[in-house]
């Protein structure tokens, strides 16, 4: 096989928690006051970004914006969705089956503490210990840097070239594309700067379900 490490994210690619997040991101916004911030618009700006990220981008807009509290409304509404309706993206549990025997890293901009919770509200974080879960909490720098993605490389020995990122954000897209690794792009949701960004050469494959993936490592 050309590849000898595959490196997941985690929100959007094996979960399906973007559109259950932005949705509860959504609700308190618009509840303040804030109209603009629809399920559509969340999605489009916030997917694959860091909570640090969107706070920067709230405050930058409207810095009267009572950020503390909306990120305890957005914890409380969260924590009680997120076990309710998590579910794993099409396909996910058939594809990390099938691939068991290969070595697996996750790279997330989420927080390692909520990501792995994720995973085990999914039951996939027996495919993933906890020495294999990269996060930019972790480093303090969040995707499209690529330091995460080298420390996945660098955990496994392998080389940039060797490494085969699935991944459903642009700023994932970005970072793996400044590491030097090839991408998947998994694409559930109709975003068009997602799907403008999976025309750089360095993804190779776009799917929506990641039992697709077993076709790419033919």
């Amino acid at each position: 096989m050309k590849y000898e490490l595959l490196i997941f994210d985690c929100d959007g690619t094996l979960v399906d928690s973007e559109a259950l997040l932005n949705k509860a991101l959504a609700e308190i916004l618009q509840d303040l006051g804030y109209h603009e911030y629809t399920l559509d618009f969340c999605m489009e700006e916030f997917v694959g970004h860091s909570s640090t990220d969107i706070e920067k981008y709230l405050l930058s807009r409207h810095p009267e914006m009572p950020i503390r509290d909306i990120e305890a409304k957005f914890l409380k509404l969260a924590s009680h969705l997120v076990p309710l309706e998590l579910k794993p993206m099409p396909g996910a549990v058939e594809m990390l089956a099938k691939v068991e025997h290969l070595p697996k890293a996750l790279v997330s901009n989420g927080e390692n503490p909520i990501v792995k919770y994720s995973l085990e509200v999914t039951g996939l974080k027996k495919y993933f210990p906890d020495d294999v879960i990269f996060t930019y909490d972790m480093v303090g720098k969040p995707k499209p840097d690529p330091e995460l993605f080298f420390c996945a490389a660098k955990r496994f020995n392998v080389k940039p070239e060797k490494c085969l990122v699935i991944e459903d954000s642009v700023a994932g897209m970005q970072g793996a594309k400044a590491a030097g690794m090839d991408t998947v792009a998994m694409v559930c949701y109709p975003n068009p700067s997602v799907l403008a960004e999976t025309k750089n050469g360095k993804v190779i494959s776009v799917i929506n379900d990641l039992q697709l993936l077993e076709q790419v490592l033919k």
